[in-house]
């Protein structure tokens, strides 16, 4: 399953911070409002120790999310 979030705050601090939401609905970018109405609200927080993983996220840049089950049934 894939969704599409936005970085909306970083924390450069003692712990590294990443919070991402969901893409908000554009009538200009179709892709973005199709996420939207499967994903509507949520948050995905991080913290993050590699200063090279940090500096990937940059606020206001969008992010496509893929969630794939670790364990694969039998």
């Amino acid at each position: 399953m894939r969704a599409k979030f936005t970085c909306h705050y970083k924390n450069s601090g003692d712990l590294q911070t990443v919070v991402l939401h969901p893409v908000m609905p554009d009538p200009d970018d179709a892709e973005n409002s199709s996420f939207w109405n499967a994903t509507p609200s949520g948050q995905i927080t991080i913290t993050v120790s590699n200063p090279q993983a940090f500096n990937f996220f940059e606020l206001g840049e969008e992010f496509y999310v893929d969630f794939t089950h670790a364990k694969q049934a039998d």
